[in-house]
């Protein structure tokens, strides 16, 4: 048999071995440029750690920060406490008076202030704003909340003299008639005051009514202010009289008005007549009177022998007093007996809360 030969520029048949692909390493400008970009890299991470962290202060900023909230907050408590006069008290601020501290007998005056978020709260004494803590305490919120006592005390009832005014009457326009006033047939009004709330007496000083004279004037007629006894008809306690010559009358008519000195003071509710009678040469006037169309709880009374009063007719009339009016007065006051403040640090997770009782309990408006 005969065998082929394979040459050496044959191939793998001739068992030759084929050699490994030829490896290659990094050059020297690769390398300083490889450490040029990581040296920059781990300095813009250095970086934002530091920014980070002066973001957010560590265990010792913190306490920093709560030492010096606790020492602001026991100053501004201790001046608080101290407090005899209030100025002004608001939700973020409060201005107030303590007792003299340096020696020149007058009062220290201490306000507190804040001025919203991100701003630091102040202490100002006399006027001159003191040193910013250290950290400066930048807060987020200043809050301050108010317990006040309300006190009440009644004053003694003060008594009043009012001046003269009109306490009721009736007129009206319905047709008016009239009756002759003689000696023995007097006519009376009944009347009831219409007082203020409050008034303690009331005091007649003056009455008006309508009249007439008669065709020979030279009559005299008394006016008399009665009590009205318990059968509701004029008696014989006469308070007070005047007296109106028939001469000064009109013929046609007209107001008349009488003025009374002397009258005893009277309670409220309390009910006169007022009497029409002659004492001279009667018949000594006409008065005028009206007839209603429905009764009236003060009538009109008339005298035949005995008075008799009629609820359907009455005489126009006005009456005029003085009065006197009891007004019991009530004091109420406003107390400051606690604040509660609270104070939020920027870069504390919590407020700083704290509550001082007012010795003084100073008012406040």
């Amino acid at each position: 048999m005969n065998h082929a030969e394979l040459s050496p520029e044959g191939g793998a048949a001739c068992g030759a071995r084929v050699s490994a692909a030829k490896r290659r390493g990094f050059s020297l400008v690769e390398m300083i440029l490889s450490l040029a970009i990581v040296a920059i890299l781990l300095g813009s991470m250095g970086s934002l750690v530091v920014v980070a962290a002066k973001a957010m202060p560590g265990r010792a900023g913190a306490a920093e920060l709560a030492t010096a909230g606790a020492a602001f907050l026991e100053q501004m408590t201790s001046d608080l406490s101290c407090a005899e006069v209030i100025s002004a008290a608001g939700d973020t601020g409060i201005d107030f008076e303590v007792g003299d501290r340096d020696g020149d007998g007058k009062r220290e005056s201490i306000r507190y202030e804040w001025g919203g978020a991100g701003s630091v709260p102040i202490r100002v004494y006399n006027g001159e704003t003191a040193a910013m803590e250290v950290p400066p305490l930048i807060t987020d919120s200043f809050v301050l909340g108010y317990e006040i006592v309300t006190e009440e005390e009644n004053l003694a009832a003060v008594e009043t003299s009012n001046p003269e005014m009109s306490v009721g009457g009736w007129s009206g326009l319905l047709t008016l008639a009239s009756r002759a006033v003689d000696s023995s047939k007097p006519v009376a009004q009944h009347f009831v005051p219409t007082l203020a709330a409050g008034t303690r007496t009331w005091t007649i000083t003056r009455v008006s009514f309508n009249s007439s004279r008669d065709l020979s004037p030279t009559g005299t007629t008394a006016v008399e202010l009665r009590m009205v006894g318990a059968d509701g008809l004029p008696d014989g306690g006469i308070l007070a009289s005047t007296t109106v010559a028939e001469s000064s009358l009109s013929a046609l008519g007209g107001t008349t008005t009488v003025s009374f000195t002397g009258v005893p003071p009277l309670t409220p509710g309390v009910e006169v007549a007022i009497v029409f009678t002659c004492t001279d040469k009667c018949p000594s006037m006409n008065v005028s009177y009206a007839s209603l169309l429905g009764p009236r709880a003060v009538p009109m009374s008339t005298y035949n022998g005995s008075w008799a009063s009629s609820t359907m007719t009455v005489i126009p009339h006005e009456v005029y007093a003085t009065t006197t009016s009891i007004a019991s007065t009530r004091n109420v006051t406003k107390k400051l007996q606690r604040v509660n403040i609270s104070m939020g640090i920027v870069g504390l997770l919590t407020p700083i809360r704290g509550t001082v009782a007012i010795r003084n309990t100073p008012e406040v408006q």
